[in-house]
C-alpha cells in the first residue's frame, strides 16, 4: 500500500492539490475585486442622489449596504481559504518520505517502535476504514482505503462467544 511508486503518486496528488488550490483562491481574489467594486458603484449611486428625494435615497442605501455585506462575506471567506492553505513539503521532506517509504516495513518491525506508533502510522497512511460483520458466518469484511487509492480486504474472523443469558431477579 505504501510502495515508492505509490508515494511517489500522491506527491504528485499534494502538487496538484496546491496547484488547485492557488486556482481557487485566485478565484476568490476575483469575487472580492467584484465585490469591491459592486460596493463603490452603490455608494456612487447613493451620494449622487437627491436628498429631498428619500424614497430613492433610503432604496439607494439599503442597496450600498447589501453591496457592503457582500464585500464583508467575500473578503472573509477568502482570508479563510488563505488560512486554510495545503501543506506543502520540501524537497528534504519529500526525499525523507520516499525514503521512508523504502524502509516502512524496518521502522513497523523495529523493537523501538510501540503499539501506540504503529496505530498513528496507521491512521497516517489510512483515508477510511469499511467494516461488514456477518454474525451468521462468525466473520467480519474490511475494506481499507489507503491515501493514494489503493484498496485492500480482509476477512477476519470473530470469536464466538455463548449467548448472553437473560436474568429476571
Amino acid at each position: 500500500a505504501l510502495a515508492p511508486a505509490g508515494l511517489e503518486a500522491s506527491l504528485k496528488a499534494a502538487e496538484q492539490l496546491e496547484a488547485d488550490h492557488e486556482t481557487t483562491v485566485e478565484q476568490f481574489r476575483r469575487d472580492v475585486e467584484r465585490a469591491r467594486y459592486g460596493a463603490q458603484r452603490a455608494e456612487r449611486r447613493y451620494r449622487a442622489v437627491d436628498p429631498d428625494n428619500r424614497l430613492v435615497a433610503r432604496g439607494l442605501e439599503a442597496e450600498w449596504e447589501g453591496a457592503l455585506r457582500e464585500l464583508k462575506a467575500a473578503e472573509a471567506e477568502l482570508a479563510r481559504r488563505e488560512h486554510t492553505r495545503p501543506l506543502v513539503l520540501t524537497s528534504e521532506e519529500r526525499a525523507s518520505l520516499l525514503a521512508l517509504g523504502k524502509d516502512l516495513s524496518a521502522v513497523w518491525s523495529a523493537p523501538t517502535t510501540t503499539d501506540r506508533d504503529r496505530k498513528e502510522l496507521l491512521r497516517t497512511l489510512l483515508e477510511e476504514v469499511v467494516m461488514t460483520v456477518a454474525r451468521e458466518k462468525f466473520n467480519a469484511h474490511l475494506t481499507l482505503r489507503w491515501h493514494g487509492g489503493l484498496l485492500s480486504e480482509l476477512d477476519v474472523p470473530l470469536p464466538r462467544s455463548r449467548p448472553a443469558t437473560v436474568r429476571t431477579e
